[in-house]
């Protein structure tokens, strides 16, 4: 209700007062005047007759090609009247220039914008034009109801100094990142506070291998940030091309990614922090993962270099080698600390033709971190798959100092080399506070048993984990619980209130992500 409160104001506060401006497939930037009756012919030439803020440019339904760049002065909006209004870009900017864009909301400083591009279509005309909008240093911008398609390098690029307010929604991205020298993206979104981004589709995956950019991404300066309801498809690993669907780095914190479909890596590239927030990424209610396995890797969630206060909760991840990945390997002054995975649904963990995979996955070294803390793994039903039986359930920790590591009520089955692995990966490896406990283990290597190679282990306790009982789910494709499963009732209470399916977990809960109830 606030986001739509936002948005109603957003259009009363840009309509009083404007003087609206026409473009129509009949017009003249010649003879022109800008009237119903007499609309200019090209968005270039009216952005640069009307600079008033509150003003609008509106486009009637038609095709336009333009072939230069339309800087839009700070207040004009932009409006089409939907998918038959469309601007052909022929622009083809600087290289060097990730601004340089068709339709340019550029500022020499952060200027409160308040002002959108919307219900039109942008058509990079077969990658004749390169990039099809930037704003920079500009706040309170909304780019909606747009479809924005075949761009050579990149769809819409924010950045500049520590804008606020911005939003990005009602949207179709597609086939608009490329790959240079850098990889590019859909929709970049760097240096923005309090964004929203909702109900977009964007999709990357009709390039040569080697040639697809990036779906979403930010390299700084993101911190306050909603990003919900979009459906995002970006091609898994090939050979020579990382191809992401999310491509973050230096979050500063109150990171919430939520109520997504997501086909492709979600990396988290370098640092996650808290910054002022209650926590730096809440990652829940996603579903994130293919159909079928992959021949390939494929990544889930990723999440490199330090990483605080993480919630990853209620997911579901399907037919991954790796869905919930820390790689904490190449830097000394590393840390992971505060991080909570539960409630989430990890099944056909595996890779198509190859004994690979782990269902959360933390890789700590050959240059370890400094420590890893907190680390709490809760009621998370974590299923291999059945063909192709990959390696281990949970791969846990091995840094210098890893601390307070706490496993329950999870359910894992069909991992080939052990349920839980503690393996070192550096020298003097310990961990001090770990508990594996009420959990059920079933169809694993290792006689179902949490598995430690050359690690030392303080403080320990494993117990009340049942080893080799079958969960009894419903099916081969519904991991609810049969009447008579031995996970019923057989957890201990974390915290966790509701189950996957948002219903009361009871007292004592059932192990893994539902509790079994009659109905």
């Amino acid at each position: 209700m606030r986001e739509i409160f936002k948005v109603i104001l957003f259009a009363i506060t840009i309509s009083a007062n404007a003087t609206t401006y026409y473009i129509g497939p009949s017009g003249s930037d010649k003879n022109g005047e800008g009237t119903r009756n007499k609309p200019w012919a090209t968005l270039s030439y009216s952005c640069m007759k009307v600079t008033a803020a509150g003003d609008i440019i509106h486009i009637y339904p038609g095709t336009y090609i333009e072939t230069k760049a339309c800087k839009v002065s700070s207040g004009v909006s932009i409006e089409g009247e939907g998918i038959n209004t469309v601007i052909k870009s022929h622009y083809d900017g600087k290289l060097s220039d990730n601004f340089d864009a068709l339709i340019q909301l550029i500022s020499e400083s952060v200027t409160n914008g308040n002002q959108q591009v919307s219900n039109l279509k942008i058509d990079g005309d077969n990658m004749t034009g390169d990039k099809a909008i930037a704003v920079f240093n500009r706040s309170n911008i909304s780019i909606n109801h747009c479809t924005i398609i075949d761009f050579d390098i990149q769809g819409i690029r924010f950045g500049g100094s520590l804008q606020s307010g911005n939003s990005v929604f009602n949207n179709i991205i597609r086939n608009c990142a490329g790959v240079t020298n850098d990889q590019h993206a859909c929709l970049s979104i760097s240096d923005n506070t309090g964004m929203r981004i909702y109900n977009n589709t964007i999709t990357q995956t009709s390039r040569p291998n080697g040639r697809n950019g990036t779906c979403v991404e930010s390299w700084k300066g993101l911190k306050d940030f909603k990003f919900y309801n979009n459906t995002i498809s970006a091609i898994p690993y090939t050979e020579g091309n990382w191809s992401f669907a999310f491509e973050f780095w230096l979050t500063e914190g109150g990171i919430e990614i939520f109520n997504n479909r997501i086909s492709g890596c979600i990396d988290f590239g370098k640092d996650v922090y808290k910054g002022d927030y209650k926590y730096g990424l809440d990652f829940h209610h996603n579903v994130v993962g293919y159909d079928i396995l992959k021949n390939t890797y494929t990544d889930g969630i990723q999440l490199e270099q330090t990483i605080e206060s993480v919630i990853i909760r209620n997911n579901l991840f399907k037919n991954l080698e790796r869905p919930v990945y820390f790689c904490q390997y190449n830097y000394s002054d590393d840390y992971v600390k505060d991080i909570y995975i539960y409630g989430n649904l990890i099944i056909g963990v595996g890779r198509d033709g190859a004994k690979a995979g782990t269902g959360i996955y933390f890789e700590s070294g050959p240059i370890p971190p400094r420590f890893e803390t907190n680390i709490n793994i809760w009621n998370n039903t974590i299923v291999g798959n059945n063909t192709y039986h990959p390696q281990n359930g949970i791969y846990l920790p091995t840094s210098h100092e890893v601390s307070n590591i706490s496993i329950k009520n999870n359910i894992i089955a069909g991992f080939l080399n052990a349920p839980v692995l503690v393996s070192e990966k550096t020298t003097n490896g310990s961990i001090n506070n770990l508990s594996i406990e009420n959990n059920l283990f079933y169809d694993n290597g290792y006689r179902n048993a949490p598995k430690y190679e050359k690690i030392k282990l303080m403080n320990m306790t494993c117990s009340k984990n049942k080893k080799g009982k079958n969960p009894m789910f419903v099916s081969e494709a519904d991991f609810h619980l049969k009447a008579r499963s031995p996970a019923i009732g057989a957890g201990m209470k974390v915290g966790i209130e509701k189950d996957y399916d948002d219903k009361p977990f009871s007292d004592p809960p059932s192990i893994g992500v539902y509790e079994y109830t009659l109905d």
